[in-house]
């Protein structure tokens, strides 16, 4: 999948995202996380610090699903406005 460019409207909650994040690539570092923790053999700075950058890449990944949420529904908003147009 290509790299989408995202807007940088973010709430207090949501991280400001970088202008080439890859959700892809994001979603391959949770899942190298998830199994370095799964593993059990950190210790408990190492699992601290482990499942910090998860929630970290998380918090980026709903920021950026986010935006594109909200992209589809403008666009299908446009879209269904101009078919009610075309109608009248």
């Amino acid at each position: 999948m290509k790299k989408v460019k995202t807007e940088k409207t973010t709430t207090a909650d949501e991280p400001a995202l970088p202008d080439n994040f890859d959700l892809e690539a994001s979603l391959k570092k949770m899942e190298d996380l998830t199994a370095n923790l799964e593993k059990g053999n950190l210790s408990l700075a190492q699992g601290m610090a482990c499942f910090e950058s998860g929630v970290k890449v998380y918090k980026e990944c709903a920021a950026y699903l986010a935006q594109a949420e909200q992209k589809i529904k403008v666009l299908t908003d446009t879209l269904q406005a101009e078919e009610w147009k075309a109608d009248e």
